[in-house]
């Protein structure tokens, strides 16, 4: 892996990659990358990036982790991130969570459906995946509004896809 970083950009937002360190330093209470609007991270986001320390120390390559920095002003409202490598079937799933002061404006779509054309012009993935919990009506619309489609209910979780 190289020690370059990906950027993605859309109208209103790059998606930053972060490296192991940005990460460890979001974790310390630290900005580790943008200056942090008010509620990044996230709770989720903090879950998902130890898990991921925990994954990168024990020498494991996880899909990348994006920083959300809107454009307007600099600041990280939220994170998206590839949780693996493609798998067998040449998929990745997704994952996102943004502040609440920033959910609702379209943002979200923008930046999922960037980050999905992004991974679909790779030319080892052929499909990427959400999973939504059964409630989160927001995020269902979200997801589909960017492109993806609904696949049916694996548990708890609403199954999207795209293309």
């Amino acid at each position: 892996m190289t020690s370059e970083r990906l950027t993605i950009g859309t109208a209103r937002a790059e998606l930053r990659e972060l490296g192991l360190g940005a990460m460890r330093a979001i974790l310390m209470g630290e900005a580790g990358g943008a200056p942090p609007s008010p509620g990044y991270p996230a709770a989720g986001s903090l879950t998902g990036l130890r898990i991921r320390v925990e994954r990168l120390e024990r020498g494991e390559e996880p899909g990348p982790w994006f920083q959300v920095v809107r454009r307007a002003d600099g600041r990280a409202v939220g994170d998206l991130n590839f949780h693996d490598p493609p798998d067998a079937d040449a998929e990745v799933v997704v994952g996102m969570d943004l502040v609440p002061s920033v959910r609702g404006q379209g943002l979200g779509t923008e930046v999922l459906r960037a980050a999905c054309l992004w991974a679909l012009a790779r030319p080892d993935v052929r499909s990427v995946r959400g999973e939504i919990d059964r409630g989160n009506m927001a995020s269902r619309r979200m997801a589909e509004k960017a492109g993806m489609r609904f696949t049916g209910m694996r548990g708890d979780d609403q199954q999207f896809v795209m293309p």
